[in-house]
């Protein structure tokens, strides 16, 4: 049986050392048939890993039914990771982000009595414990611990597991009573390789290894991690910047290829293993998209493209080309990264600032040195001279980039040792060929056993190869690089991709690929075409109204008690209707306090008001007369992919309210110190338990009107909060991790008091009189409760049938409308998007897959973005057939102006 262990460095199997450059490739968002795309994509980009972060949501969508199969055969993805030749890291969550709804947990979670999210919470536990279970019968026989065979010594791909992730918060109790418990269900299940945390030391875990998680200041910090737990090898998370677009807001994009790059070379310069999250983001399918803590109108874009390296529908981007450069050498070299010694680091220039000095980071072990050169990004410096240990100088180009590095007496695979190379060794392929690259022209210095050999970097788009006995020298320049893949087998030059080495898709501007084996032979290999075709045309559309559900006249209404959470009807995600059949009132200014994300008013049929967050919508008091009969569709946009208001009900749960806002006058500020947030709950992102620190607490005074209910908001103030009336607790606010707005209802006789009452915002730090606290809250006096007595009734909403659509549905006049057309296509060899030009925000469907969400305008007023076009896979399109494709627009608008598109800016468009 295999040996997994190990040490202040590395992992080892059977004492051999692992060096990960890992990269995470998200299954839920791949459909099945790409997945080996993607995960070849990783391959030849130089990672040897995989983190794979498990969607529990994909698995557990109806609770107690583990699924398992087709797109959540996540046993599958780990197999064909591991024929690739590739490790894998596993997330188990529960909690994994990624802009997803509830960060991956399944909405039913939020209907579970007494359930509190990511603590040590019976309910949670139990449900993550039976999760776990499912699981690791899937499987825990993958780990490296484990062989694949019956009397083999060979182990699997999984290498470690990951409980939670940004499990940012220091309370002891629940640090052992939850991160403690999920490590224990594991190891239940059968897990004997390390298990991580990615916690950033806010709460580390007897048993775990603590990883480090940042974009920023990475070679100060990873030293640090080092001094903190020196037995434990360092393993790194960082992303390209970019972050998580939303619905309305601008493209976050990521760093420069060549800052990034930098950054990357960062973490192995000081003796750390790399995890890229995401490398690639895929496709938030269906209603897997959930919404920003820092918004309240954030919600998360379909397309999980993140600007990360490999774009949503697998294309190779200029941050690709920069994760290729640095990931092969470590990964080719790992095994010199891998023994260096952590105390042997010298001091260097940080390269923690714009405008640093050239930073020169020096490691060494017993399989050889490492110098990395990394330079700012005004540093114009072409060459450097290195004073070596022998009293010789090594000039070293330095080329247009930021980063370089040069190996010292470096083991070549046992056959030969590379004594010094002023260009930056790239690969070592076959034991045999050895591949290095610099500036056109340069000079190359290289001591292969203290041979000296003496190259020209080449200019143009053809190698030097060189047979230097033991080793084949294979010299590129930086052009070159760029187009270069390693493989087992070998070296392809101006090579975009392959599926087999064989056969590789040519770079643009490179007509052949150069094939290069390890015996150094050379052989131009005509580059498969990426296809570029005129997209498939768009039939006429045909239509469906929703009339009979705008004017609540559906068969499908039945009866519901009162105002209720959407997951509590049995609709976790999507949308609802809701029919309110009362008494009407006069024109007033009617709140409808709970209601997330958006819904949308109908009165006799038409369109009355949008009430909720995002463009369209409002989520103040309403100036209307409250009608007799009142249909709603709820739109549950997501719910926070993190936060403190994580389980945020959705739908209409709340009832109409006639209200008056109360003025406020300046608080009293009471002198104290920072509250105990965990009186209300175990986890909250950034606080610390026994934070005695000086805090204020603001106060007011307030009485009810006629013991009437009163409803308490706090909107974008810059103070973190723990809410109280009467001196018992009720809320947390954060602008942060709140989305800037959080709203309370408080009833007489329960929250409040018929007479006098005193409101408390006990700050967490102490006031800051420059912040005027008045502007930032609101208190609405209700004057009368408008549907309390109202029947409710309750429909799902679904596609209708196809016998519903018709060429014409009438007027539709701003009401929900459904819309089909039909399209043909030739092949797949290209990515297809749809350009909802036109609509208003909605849902696709394509031969009957759930495509995803689209928001490209409000109601009236110019288009948003940041997404235009939406992914159609491959894997769902019918080749020389009939494709069905199905939108639903919340405000009926016309399709006429959607297209198809190849290609353009991925879901961006122009």
């Amino acid at each position: 049986m295999p040996t997994l262990s190990y040490d202040g460095q590395s992992f080892m199997i059977d004492n051999r050392r692992v060096w990960i450059v890992a990269g995470s490739v998200c299954y839920a968002a791949v459909p099945r048939d790409l997945w080996r795309d993607r995960l070849l994509a990783a391959k030849q980009a130089g990672l040897n890993c995989i983190d794979v972060p498990i969607v529990w949501s994909l698995h557990e969508p109806s609770p107690k039914k583990p699924n398992f199969e087709g797109q959540g055969d996540v046993k599958h993805f780990i197999e064909l990771a591991s024929e690739l030749g590739l490790w894998c890291i596993v997330r188990v969550g529960p909690y994994v982000g990624g802009g997803l709804d509830l960060g991956g947990m399944p909405p039913w979670l939020t209907t579970v009595s007494n359930i509190q999210l990511r603590q040590a919470n019976g309910p949670f536990l139990e449900a993550t414990s039976r999760h776990f279970t499912a699981l690791m019968k899937q499987i825990s026989d993958l780990q490296a611990s484990k062989p694949i065979a019956k009397n083999s010594n060979e182990g699997g791909p999984i290498l470690a597991f990951q409980i939670e992730t940004d499990w940012f918060c220091h309370h002891e109790a629940q640090g052992q009573g939850y991160l403690r418990e999920l490590s224990r269900y594991l190891r239940e299940n059968g897990c004997n390789v390390p298990i991580l945390e990615a916690n950033n030391l806010w709460e580390p875990i007897d048993g775990t290894l603590s990883t480090w998680k940042a974009d920023d200041h990475l070679a100060p910090d990873v030293r640090q991690l080092r001094v903190i737990q020196p037995s434990v090898p360092r393993v790194v998370t960082t992303s390209n910047g970019a972050g998580t677009d939303h619905f309305g807001g601008d493209h976050r994009t990521g760093h420069e290829p060549n800052e990034f790059e930098s950054r990357l070379a960062q973490v192995f310069a000081v003796g750390a293993q790399l995890r890229i999250d995401p490398f690639h983001g895929g496709t938030r399918f269906g209603f897997s998209a959930g919404r920003l803590a820092t918004a309240h109108d954030g919600f998360v874009t379909t397309s999980a493209d993140g600007d990360a390296p490999l774009s949503e529908a697998g294309g190779r981007t200029d941050s690709y080309t920069a994760v290729k450069r640095i990931a092969t050498f470590a990964s080719q070299f790992g095994h010199v990264l891998a023994h260096v010694e952590p105390e042997a680091i010298h001091v260097s220039a940080a390269p923690t600032s714009d405008e640093h000095p050239l930073a020169i980071v020096h490691q060494r072990g017993p399989q050889g040195e490492v110098v990395f050169l990394l330079k700012d990004a005004k540093d114009k410096t072409k060459h450097v001279d290195l004073l070596l240990n022998d009293g010789r100088t090594l000039p070293v180009p330095l080329g247009e980039g930021r980063v370089s590095w040069v190996l010292l007496n470096a083991n070549l695979g046992g056959v030969a040792a590379l004594t010094y190379s002023n260009l930056c060794p790239w690969a070592f392929i076959g034991r045999k060929m050895l591949v290095v690259a610099g500036p056109a022209g340069a000079r190359g210095l290289i001591g292969v056993d203290d041979t000296p050999i003496e190259v020209t970097v080449p200019d143009g788009k053809t190698p030097l190869v060189e047979q230097h006995e033991p080793i084949t020298l294979v010299v590129l320049n930086d052009a070159m690089l760029d187009v270069a893949i390693a493989h087992d087998d070998g070296l392809l030059v101006g090579a975009a991709s392959f599926d087999e080495p064989d056969k590789p898709y040519a770079a643009s501007g490179y007509g052949k690929v150069i094939a290069v084996t390890p015996d150094g032979e050379v052989t131009k290999l005509e580059g498969e075409k990426i296809i570029r075709l005129v997209p498939p045309k768009l039939a006429d559309w045909t239509h469906a109204s929703t009339d009979a559900f705008t004017s609540g006249q559906a068969n499908s209404f039945k009866k519901i008690d009162g105002p209720a959470d959407l997951a509590t009807l049995g609709v976790p995600t999507g949308y609802g209707w809701y029919k309110v059949t009362g008494k009407g009132a006069k024109s007033q200014a009617i709140l409808l306090a709970e209601v997330h994300d958006r819904a949308h008013l109908f009165v006799e049929g038409q369109p009355t008001a949008i009430v909720g967050h995002g463009p369209g919508a409002t989520d103040e008091p309403i100036d209307m007369a409250w009608p007799g009969e009142l249909t709603v569709l709820a739109d549950n946009c997501g719910r926070p992919n993190g936060g403190w208001q994580m389980d945020e009900a959705k739908g209409v749960f709340g009832h109409a309210f006639a209200v008056t806002p109360l003025k406020l006058t300046k608080p009293k500020v009471v002198d104290g110190v920072a509250p105990d947030p965990f009186t209300l709950g175990g986890f909250y992102v950034d606080l610390c338990e026994s934070d005695e620190i000086a805090a204020d607490t603001l106060v007011w005074k307030f009485k009810p009107i006629g013991r009437q209910s009163v409803v308490f908001e706090i909107r974008d103030l810059p103070l973190r909060c723990l809410v109280a009336v009467n001196d018992e607790p009720l809320g947390m606010y954060d602008p942060q991790q709140c989305g800037g707005l959080a709203r309370w209802t408080w009833h007489t006789g329960e929250q409040i008091k018929g007479g006098q009452n005193e409101l408390q915002l006990r700050l967490f730090d102490k006031y800051d009189k420059k912040v005027d606290a008045v502007k930032f809250v609101t208190l609405y006096q209700t004057s009368a409760n408008l549907t309390s007595k109202s029947d409710w009734a309750f429909s799902p909403w679904t596609m209708p049938d196809d016998d519903a659509f018709a060429d014409d549905a009438g007027s539709v006049a701003g009401r929900p409308c459904w819309h089909r057309t039909v399209f043909n296509v030739t092949h797949t060899a290209a990515p297809l998007w749809f350009e909802a030009k036109g609509l208003s925000k909605g849902q696709i469907y394509l031969n009957g897959h759930n495509v995803g969400r689209y928001f490209v305008a409000p109601p009236t007023g110019k288009s948003i973005g940041p997404q235009k076009h939406y992914y159609l896979p491959q894997p769902w399109l019918i080749v020389d057939g009939e494709n069905v494709l199905t939108v639903f627009d919340e405000h009926g608008k016309s399709p006429d102006k959607c297209r198809l598109v190849y290609n353009a800016n991925g879901p961006y468009g122009k």
